[in-house]
């Protein structure tokens, strides 16, 4: 990291080290949102799955969620990024977990 920030940022190349932490972000076995209602609670929304990108989307999610949450439909087809999806699929995991 140093030796980047030296050739980019040189004033914090020799900055003290204070730590860091790893990126963490959500991400679908298919690499698609997850956004629509709940299968199994008409009243429950759900919007995750972004994989660190979902930002790019906030516009149109907002008003997706908007949509959802007053009980209009949706100007999209959602189908796409439908929890059920994953109905029946294996659960993902370390193995032994």
């Amino acid at each position: 990291m140093r030796t980047w920030l030296a050739s980019h940022l040189p004033s914090l190349a020799e900055g003290a080290w204070v730590g860091s932490k790893p990126c963490l972000y959500t991400l679908t076995p298919d690499e698609h949102f997850v956004l629509g209602p709940h299968p199994s609670y008409a009243n429950v929304s759900v919007a995750c799955g972004f994989s660190g990108h979902g930002f790019k989307f906030a516009s149109v999610l907002g008003e997706v969620l908007a949509d959802l949450a007053t009980g209009s439909k949706p100007a999209y087809d959602l189908e796409l990024f439908s929890l059920r999806r994953f109905e029946g699929a294996a659960p993902l995991g370390r193995a032994g977990h």
